[in-house]
């Protein structure tokens, strides 16, 4: 008998009770008022058969309504379970028991987590203990182990169903097979973590060779700067200078290997320092203004005191490769270096009246390899790197390179994040004033573990005039300070020295023997030191090899003051 039946029964049996009740209690009624009395039973005999004609429309309808809720329930493509508060199987669909590989009416009343194998249990727990407590949807990835040996991976999407009281809550969850998606995310995390390993091999290989292949650069690029100081010849002059051409190139493709390869791994992170935009300007003077010249270019660097809070190798890196690239795409005209003050940034921007790049360019300019106007691939004119790699260095400092073109001309600029900052502001050091410097009194210590490198500088070095004392060891060295005290005035060591002593161990000994600061600077083949705390620690300047005379006699100058 159905529900609406039984309040129907139940409907009569009050009715006929209080029908007898009125009998027990009757009083002597009119003609005219039981006629009006039988009037409003009919009408409530009719109102009540068209309640019960809706009702029962309504129950069939209900009736029909849940057929179909169950027939969807029943074969629905994805895996379906009513799990009770207790986690015991209420129901399920006919393609999750077909997962589960039982009948249906078996797997009715048994725990769940029973197919759950043991290290994922817990996670079973807390995922059943959030869907019944919070009443919000919950998902959770589980391991399934059956009777027959089988086993995959599955994803349970539960939620609370809104009917039920609190203590028999149930709640309905999605169950998906996501075996062949485990297993994929495995494989590509496999052939990540392999392609990971092989670039961070590579790039250990490059930085551990780093040193050994700047050694010989070195050495060529000192006894190439040597023989242009010695030779009257053209013709031997001209061998020389496109001697120094090869060498630079070589120089800057070696470099741009190595950048490439850290940024690819990952091994190159921000250091923040406080320092004043002046010191890197002044670099970029320095290094560029004798290319400029070669080119009869007009460079100009326009000095700027403000103080920075940023990383100033990644920085200097960028502004490097822009001022190259505005000097070898500029045949005539000027390349301008200056800064602007953008609210709490400071914006450098690089100017020149080059060849100008085209609009549809401006985005491929950044890509690897891409290079306008170099359809043969000449290599004098750079790999296609060059902007790449800054692009990447910017993004690590949360930055990007911006370009404004024109038919005669671009513009490239940066930001890097101002900060007040005061002390003795760096100032910039005329390329003028240090050719007229006088150094003839100047006493240099050189020290250097490789022979050649150490034999050429220091004869080089005697070209331009100093007096020049070289040694391969730190112990010759301390050796010479304490038998000829005072007697140096500069001192240019190697990073790397034998028996493991580094060339900032050797100054900080030099220093406290001589309890002074005597001016020094280091040379390395290792890319890498610039971004060390030991060297940030020992306010050194360092240069990488291969060093150019020019730029290294005028660093001497710089520091000397």
């Amino acid at each position: 008998m159905s529900d609406l039946d039984s309040q129907l029964k139940e409907l009569r049996r009050q009715a006929e009770k209080r029908l007898q009740d009125c009998k027990n209690d009757s009083v002597e009624i009119q003609p005219e008022q039981l006629a009006e009395q039988i009037h409003e039973l009919e009408v409530h005999q009719i109102e009540l058969k068209i309640q019960n004609e809706d009702l029962q429309r309504s129950q069939m309808e209900l009736e029909t309504s849940r057929d179909q809720y169950a027939e969807l329930f029943d074969f629905a493509p994805v895996g379906y379970l009513i799990i009770d508060n207790k986690g015991r199987i209420v129901r399920t669909n006919l393609l999750s028991s077909e997962m589960f590989g039982m009948n249906r009416f078996q797997m009715a009343g048994v725990f769940f987590y029973t197919f759950v194998t043991k290290e994922y249990r817990r996670e079973l727990f807390r995922h059943f203990q959030h869907v019944f407590k919070d009443q919000i949807r919950k998902t959770c990835e589980v391991k399934i182990a059956l009777n027959d040996g089988t086993v995959f991976f599955a994803k349970m999407d539960s939620v609370v169903q809104p009917r039920g009281e609190k203590d028999k809550l149930q709640c309905l969850t999605l169950i998906t097979d996501i075996t062949k998606l485990k297993k994929t995310e495995v494989t590509n995390k496999q052939a990540r973590q392999a392609a990971e390993d092989a670039s961070r091999a590579k790039s250990q290989f490059l930085t551990a060779v780093s040193h050994d292949l700047r050694q010989p650069l070195q050495a060529m690029t000192t006894i190439s700067d040597l023989l242009k100081r010695k030779l009257t010849d053209k013709k031997n002059l001209d061998l020389v200078n496109n001697l120094s051409s090869c060498l630079i190139s070589m120089t800057e493709l070696f470099n741009t290997l190595l950048n490439v390869s850290q940024l690819e791994s990952g091994s190159i992170e921000p250091e923040l320092k406080t320092f004043y935009a002046n010191e890197l300007l002044n670099r970029l003077d320095v290094t560029y203004r004798p290319l400029a010249m070669d080119k009869q270019l007009n460079l100009r660097v326009v000095d700027c005191s403000s103080a920075l809070r940023c990383d100033p190798v990644l920085l200097y890196q960028i502004l490097d490769n822009l001022v190259s690239n505005a000097i070898r795409y500029t045949d005539s005209g000027k390349v301008l270096v200056g800064c602007r003050r953008r609210k709490s940034m400071l914006r450098f921007e690089i100017w020149d009246t080059g060849i100008g790049i085209p609009e549809n360019q401006r985005e491929q300019i950044f890509d690897d390899y891409h290079q306008l106007y170099n359809p043969a691939r000449d290599h004098s004119k750079g790999l296609g790197l060059g902007l790449a790699i800054a692009a990447r260095s910017a993004k690590l400092l949360g930055q990007k390179i911006a370009l404004n073109s024109w038919k005669n001309g671009s513009i490239f600029s940066i930001d890097a994040p101002l900060i007040d900052y005061q002390t003795n502001k760096s100032k910039k050091t005329s390329i003028n004033n240090l050719e007229n410097t006088k150094i003839s009194t100047t006493s240099l210590l050189i020290i250097d573990d490789n022979s050649i490198i150490l034999h050429s500088l220091s004869y080089l070095m005697e070209s331009y005039g100093y007096k020049v004392t070289g040694t391969k060891s730190s112990h010759d060295a301390m050796a010479m300070i304490k038998d000829e005290l005072r007697q140096f005035d500069f001192i240019i060591s190697d990073y790397r020295l034998p028996n493991g002593e580094t060339g900032i161990e050797l100054i900080k000994k030099i220093r406290q023997t001589l309890g002074f600061n005597i001016p020094a600077l280091l040379i390395t083949g290792d890319l890498e030191m610039s971004m060390s705390q030991e060297f940030a620690d020992s306010g050194l300047k360092l240069l990488h090899k291969p060093v150019g005379a020019e730029i290294l006699n005028q660093h001497i100058q710089e520091i000397m003051g």
